[in-house]
């Protein structure tokens, strides 16, 4: 459904609902683009807070050679420090 070029909407949000909760299964759901992972057993108001999530809090698509979906990254941390590429980069030639 993110893949085939004949998809309606590949930007659909996609909620799994599923009783397969062990680590293997999420992380393969989330490989294939799955938006939000609701284990069994669950309730109404966990389904209405993924809900809300995808309505609410849309994350970016992300287009990458062997990847189409949702940023699997969940936090969007902002960095105030230095940048920490050129911190390396100043301490590679001895200018720390």
């Amino acid at each position: 459904m993110r893949n085939s070029t004949s998809s309606p909407n590949r930007f659909v949000p996609v909620i799994m609902l599923t009783a397969h909760s062990e680590q293997r299964y999420v992380t393969t759901a989330r490989d294939l683009g799955i938006t939000e992972f609701l284990a069994k057993p669950f309730n109404a108001k966990a389904l209405y807070s993924r809900l809300v999530s995808v309505i609410t809090r849309p994350r970016h698509f992300v287009n990458t050679g062997t990847y189409f979906g949702p940023d699997r990254r969940r936090r969007q941390t902002p960095f105030d420090g230095p940048d920490r590429r050129e911190d390396q980069k100043s301490k590679a030639r001895g200018n720390t």
